[in-house]
């Protein structure tokens, strides 16, 4: 497996990537169409993503807390669907519709563990149909064993709680959600959590990546209002 590894990172990883291009190598390496990494946990989001159509899957799984990457996750096991068919859809049945209007019809998620613990996954997106052989499957798990390592010695040095400036995009993400979240419980009277969770079910009603409703929010072009109204501003 450490042969393996090393090979995909002498052959995909031999300079400094930008996220996009960490993710297009990622999914270059495994014979597949895309690829994100999602860090995972309170402090986690989507860290990168080889296409706006990825980042739309990434985004709304980490908006919704239900997709195949939630999934690996939690089971520490890799989630491997060929067909986005009805078995799928009940599952996952946002994820699904919207993969398909994007034009994925298989997704492999391999959660990103060093020993026990875990720090987030690899998503890995296909054509309708599209399995991985064993040797795909191997070279899948060996990439997210050397993407573990990488995020994990990020992070060693770094605060708990507090994630590391190589983590910047994940962070940044964060800090906007949140400082939205403030603006909304000020303006609406209620508790940050409430206000969270309001602004996730607008990002995801209204089909905008979080990030951007946030954004919106903080820049004051977005009002939402109370249980029953519509909002106001930008939609």
């Amino acid at each position: 497996m450490k042969d393996r590894a090393l090979n995909i990172i002498s052959v995909c990883f031999g300079r400094l990537l930008t996220g996009e291009q960490l993710c297009a190598a990622s999914a270059t390496a495994v014979g597949v169409s895309e690829a994100g990494i999602s860090v995972m946990g309170e402090y986690g989001g989507p860290l990168c993503m080889s296409s706006d159509a990825i980042a739309a899957l990434e985004d709304m799984q980490y908006v919704t807390g239900v997709g195949p990457c939630h999934d690996a996750f939690s089971t520490s096991l890799p989630e491997l669907v060929t067909d986005l068919d009805a078995a799928a859809e009940i599952r996952w049945p946002a994820f699904v519709e919207l993969a398909r209007n994007v034009g994925i019809g298989s997704v492999f998620a391999f959660p990103l563990l060093s020993g026990s613990s875990r720090v987030g996954v690899l998503t890995l997106y296909g054509e309708p149909g599209q399995h991985l052989d064993a040797t795909r499957v191997l070279n899948a798990l060996a990439l997210s064993d050397v993407l573990a390592e990488i995020l994990f010695s990020v992070q060693e040095d770094s605060p708990v709680g507090v994630l590391a400036p190589a983590l910047s995009y994940v962070a940044r993400h964060r800090a906007e959600v949140f400082q939205a979240a403030g603006m909304v419980a000020v303006q609406l009277k209620i508790h940050p959590d409430e206000a969270l969770v309001r602004i996730r079910a607008h990002s995801f009603a209204a089909g905008r990546q979080l990030a951007l409703v946030a954004a919106d929010i903080i820049g004051l072009e977005l009002f939402l209002q109370d249980d029953g109204q519509q909002p106001t501003g930008r939609m």
